[in-house]
């Protein structure tokens, strides 16, 4: 199975100061570029028109920009400075009835920033690894279509982000004596398709992501185990109905 490397390094630039102010100055959208338009999952058009990072050259399905937003043009759409720019993983979600668990592994995650957008499950996520890693890690994000359905939860969706870095992650009882200070947290921005898990004549479900990270006691250091977290919310089609 193809691995994917995860570590993301996002430019943090200043934008050069201009005489005309921007109508929005550190701004982070997502969305597709094609054909060199920014279409952002919030419905808006932009054209690059200033840069102080190389620009993309290819079309994306799903890019994430740093800019700023300098003006309006006739056409609805609005010119760019971009400041930086990350190409998002972008991979399908996995049946747990067809997951091989040795390969998607049960590392340690956690999921800082999570919303639906575009027909994506759109996340951030951070991870552990050691610095000046080599490692590709790996995720994936696993519909648990095996356990039987809670009761209390009996309609909802149940995700969990599972993480595989073959040996390249931080456990505070490592037997090996993994030391805090030679591992780094990174970043991984992750988008799943959406659509596929909603049942064919189904608009929204409600969906719960878990996923495992450290323990803390109340000193808040580090114990020998890993908790499970976990966030709720409502999924739905993609594009969504227009009201009559």
């Amino acid at each position: 199975m193809k691995r994917f490397l995860l570590i993301c390094l996002i430019p943090l630039l200043w934008a050069c100061e201009k005489n005309e102010a921007p109508l929005w100055t550190g701004a982070t959208e997502i969305g597709t570029f094609k054909n060199g338009v920014f279409a952002a999952d919030a419905g808006w058009t932009g054209r690059i028109t200033e840069a102080v990072v190389d620009a993309p050259t290819e079309d994306y399905e799903r890019i994430l920009l740093h800019f700023d937003m300098l003006r309006p043009n006739a056409g609805g759409s609005f010119d760019l400075r971009l400041t930086g720019w990350v190409k998002p993983l972008t991979k399908p979600g996995l049946l747990k009835s067809a997951a091989d668990p040795d390969d998607i592994g049960s590392d340690p995650i956690t999921l800082v920033n999570g919303w639906f957008a575009g027909g994506y499950i759109n996340m951030e996520l951070r991870f552990t690894a050691s610095k000046n890693t080599k490692v590709t890690h790996f995720i994936n994000l696993v519909l648990d279509d095996v356990s039987p359905k809670n009761p209390e939860e009996p309609d909802t969706l149940r995700f969990r982000l599972h993480h595989n870095g073959y040996g390249d992650v931080f456990y505070p009882t490592d037997p090996k004596g993994s030391n805090a200070a030679d591992y780094v947290t990174g970043t991984a921005w992750f988008c799943v398709p959406s659509n596929v898990f909603l049942p064919e004549g189904t608009d929204e479900m409600p969906i719960k992501i878990t996923w495992p990270w450290y323990e803390t006691d109340d000193q808040g250091l580090y114990t020998d185990r890993l908790k499970d977290f976990s966030r709720k919310g409502t999924l739905k089609r993609y594009p969504a109905k227009l009201a009559k």
